[in-house]
């Protein structure tokens, strides 16, 4: 069995998570690493490269490690592909000794057991390089397959949706020597999704972390990655200091408070970024680019890592002891309903189906999308041109799956579009009727007043719905728990879409996407501070009716001049002062 490694055709990059390195990123984390390794001043260097496609990293770093130090060097390189493996070998061996290995790195350092289980226990001896540099392959379950994955899960102690990069860096940090160092390219999620918990934990008890680089939205890979660099040493060399943790995320103004830099290119940009000594502003492909500068620091309770600074520290100090709760506390947080074929049960004409075909009316409920959804209001229901198949009966609240006997027209449409249905192997496999929905959500808690709010925007959006529309799975809501008000789904709100929530998210939260957009997702929303006082509780609340009535009556005068007094309150309630200005 054979598991998929990062550099392969490109045909197969979306499938298989192919990412090339970038010339100007290999050469900088080579530059980084080869720093690091000299400090050693070793007599003799084993780097190797686990995913090497046609060796550009392990070049990168063999031409900087040459250009300053005379120390005997060897590269080790593993390629699936023959083609890109003769392409690496033949670059390389023109500058160091150089073995490539048309292997895969995973069977090498865990070789495969038969029948008897998936992987062994690993050689004697494997524990064999000085350096590691990589761009591991990022892929997901879904292209692993489940045997696998379980099994990686398994040896590895991984949970939720894995990532292959992530089982490829726990095996290239069991292959490193003690004291050896390693640089692992990986997707900037890794830093702060539940899936990532797991490799975050391994690292911080098997190495020490030397520094990170959040490189954001950089766009400096074709595809759609946002990359960060991991750099580090496996326990058993000298004790580090605290790490180092630099970010450049794109910004719409240079900041008044920060140096300005223009750079002519990628290159130099990575160059500033990793000599960074303070925040500063960067002019770079005609935009502008915000530069952190701070130490790796680890969230409470997520165990994500973030990057602290002064204003990090500030405003994690203010909110300690200004809030009594946090936002996951008085509401609880779902994703929309998900069909997995919504062509099949989201229509905007199913009156224009022949009457046989037509499902019965009962069954069709008016549903929202993302465009129904705007910041501070919703469509109103009668509006809504959407309207989803919802193959249940509602009993005290709660849903069962419709008996199709009982429906012969939503029966005779099912029925037209069972392949396409049946596809979802998931769902069967799951012990669900082949039409039924992925996430079927609960029914009862449409009725409820709650709050809809999109999974990635600029700026939050954040709308009070009290419709009963059935929400999409593009959008997420928020109900109370039990013992609150409608006033605390208010200020829910008006906080949420703060300017506040917005500079809380960036520092401590998640990373943003491409032109600064905030993926909202339930672990980030949950971590929104809340007050603890009623009378804090009401002037949100007021504040939020006032907004959304010039939101809904098109006056944005009127919703500006209420998004300040709310940005106001919300610095005056968790004591941030100029921290929420965006």
């Amino acid at each position: 069995m054979t598991l998929f490694v990062s550099e392969a055709r490109a045909d197969e990059a979306k499938e298989h998570g192919v990412h090339y390195t970038p010339a100007a990123l290999a050469a900088a984390v080579a530059g980084r690493l080869v720093t690091e390794r000299l400090l050693a001043a070793p007599h003799r260097t084993l780097v190797a490269d686990p995913s090497c496609g046609d060796g550009s990293l392990l070049l990168a770093f063999a031409q900087e490690f040459t250009a300053r130090w005379s120390g005997k060097l060897d590269a080790v390189g593993f390629e699936r592909s023959p083609e890109s493996a003769g392409l690496a070998r033949q670059r390389l061996s023109k500058v160091v000794p150089t073995t490539v290995h048309v292997a895969d790195f995973l069977e090498w350092a865990v070789p495969i057991a038969g029948d008897a289980g998936l992987f062994a226990d690993h050689t004697e001896g494997a524990s064999a390089f000085d350096v590691i540099i990589a761009n591991p392959p990022y892929v997901r379950t879904q292209v692993l397959g489940a045997r696998i994955s379980q099994a990686l899960a398994a040896r590895y102690g991984l949970r939720g949706r894995l990532d292959l990069a992530y089982a490829f860096c726990l095996s290239m940090l069991e292959t490193l020597v003690p004291g050896g160092t390693f640089a692992f390219i990986l997707s900037n999620k890794f830093l702060n999704i539940k899936a990532g918990a797991s490799l975050r934990q391994f690292l911080l008890g098997k190495a020490d972390i030397l520094e990170v680089w959040d490189l954001g939205d950089s766009r400096l890979f074709k595809a759609a990655v946002l990359p960060c660099v991991v750099y580090g040493r496996r326990k058993g060399g000298q004790a580090a200091g605290p790490a180092a943790f630099r970010s450049i995320y794109e910004s719409p103004t240079s900041s008044q408070h920060a140096p300005v830099r223009v750079v002519q290119d990628d290159a130099e940009a990575l160059t500033v970024l990793a000599s960074a000594a303070e925040p500063m502003s960067i002019v770079w492909k005609g935009k502008h680019w915000a530069v952190r500068v701070g130490t790796l620091g680890v969230r409470q309770g997520t165990r994500n890592w973030i990057l602290e600074d002064n204003a990090v520290n500030e405003i994690q100090g203010h909110v300690a002891t200004r809030r009594a709760h946090k936002l996951g506390n008085i509401l609880r947080i779902g994703v929309g309903v998900k069909t997995t074929a919504d062509r099949v049960f989201i229509r905007r004409d199913w009156t224009s189906l022949p009457p046989h075909a037509c499902p019965e009316p009962e069954l069709l409920w008016p549903i929202r999308l993302a465009s129904d959804v705007e910041r501070w209001r919703v469509t109103p229901l009668a509006s809504l041109e959407h309207s989803i198949l919802y193959p249940y009966t509602r009993i005290s609240d709660k849903r069962e799956v419709i008996d199709l006997a009982d429906f012969p027209r939503a029966a005779t449409y099912l029925e037209q579009h069972r392949a396409t249905l049946e596809s979802r192997k998931y769902v069967i496999e799951s012990g669900r009727q082949w039409f039924e929905p992925w996430v079927p959500q609960q029914p009862g808690l449409w009725k409820r007043p709650r709050i809809v709010f999109r999974d990635i925007a600029e700026r939050a959006t954040f709308a009070l719905d009290s419709t009963g529309a059935v929400a999409n799975g593009t959008l997420y809501w928020m109900a109370l728990r039990g013992g609150g008000s409608v006033d605390h789904l208010k200020a829910a709100c008006a906080i949420a879409n703060s300017a506040f929530a917005g500079r809380f998210y960036d520092l401590l939260l998640g990373t943003r996407l491409y032109a600064g957009r905030r993926r909202f997702l339930t672990q980030h929303v949950n971590e929104f501070p809340f007050p603890s006082k009623d009378d804090e509780v009401r002037l949100l609340a007021e504040l939020h009716d006032a907004v959304t009535t010039a939101a809904n009556d098109r006056a944005p005068d009127g919703v500006s001049a209420a998004e300040r007094e709310i940005d106001r309150l919300c610095d005056y309630l968790f004591d941030a002062g100029s921290l929420s200005r965006d």
